[in-house]
This record gives structure tokens, sequence and C-alpha cells, in this order.
């Protein structure tokens, strides 16, 4: 599979299960679809891009080809490996987090999903579309 195909996979699994796992601040009260606040949308995205930029060009080698080996494993799985190994990195990243951390992850989640619920057949395809339409662009940029 493609990177394209791969991302519009995730997308869509995020969104069937209801599951939102982008990283947000645990303080934030607004949604993050419309009304995303500049933190929400650069808190911990900031803090890895300063961390790419304070990397050294052999750790940013190492990085980039840790990536490709984990697509090409992904490309090689079958659907039901790729399942158990997303259910294994959400358990694990549910294990590492704090109290505090889960239960505003769990609160985003369950907000999120109700959001998810309410909507329309044609909403959903728009979010999606929007959603696909920001990730093509932020490809272009080489982000």
């Amino acid at each position: 599979m493609k990177n394209r195909q791969l991302m519009a996979l995730g997308l869509a699994g995020i969104m069937a299960m209801g599951v939102y796992t982008l990283p947000v601040q645990a303080d934030e009260t607004t949604g993050p679809v419309k009304e995303q606040t500049k933190e929400y949308k650069h808190g911990k995205h900031k803090d890895w891009h300063e961390r790419w930029a304070n990397m050294t060009p052999e750790e940013r080698e190492k990085h980039k080809t840790e990536r490709q080996a984990m697509r090409e494993k992904m490309k090689n799985m079958t659907p039901e490996e790729k399942r158990a190994f997303w259910k294994q990195r959400k358990e694990e990243k549910l294990a590492n987090m704090t109290p505090e951390e889960r239960k505003a992850f769990e609160e985003r989640r369950a907000e999120m999903k109700k959001k998810y619920e309410s909507m329309t057949p044609e909403e959903r395809e728009s979010m999606r579309k929007e959603h696909h339409k920001k990730w093509k662009e932020k490809q272009g940029e080489g982000v």
C-alpha cells in the first residue's frame, strides 16, 4: 500500500471506532474539529518539530530508516495482523499514560464519538475529505 492508502485506511479506522488519538494538551476545552485553538494544533506537534530540529543528521537518518522499515513491515501484514498491531500499540499508549492524561483522553474520545455518531453520512464524508485534503497539503510541504 502507498502512504496515501495507509493514511486513508488509518483515518477510516480511527473514525469507524470512534477513537481519537491525536496528541492534545490535557487542559484544552475546545473541540478538535472546527474550533481548534492554536495551542491545540501546535501543542505536541510543535514539540516534535523542535525535537526534529535538534536531531543530528545521523539521528534523523536513523529515524527515517526506522519509519521506512515500519512501512515495509506494514505493507506485508494481513488485515488481521494490522488490527492486532494497532490494538497492541493502543494498549501500550494507554498503559503509559498518567491517570490525568488517561481521563482527558477518555473524555476527548467520548466527545468525538458522540459528535461523530450525531453526524449524517454526508457530514462524515465531508469531514473525511477535509482531513484527507489537509493531509495531502502537508505531504506536499514535506512535513
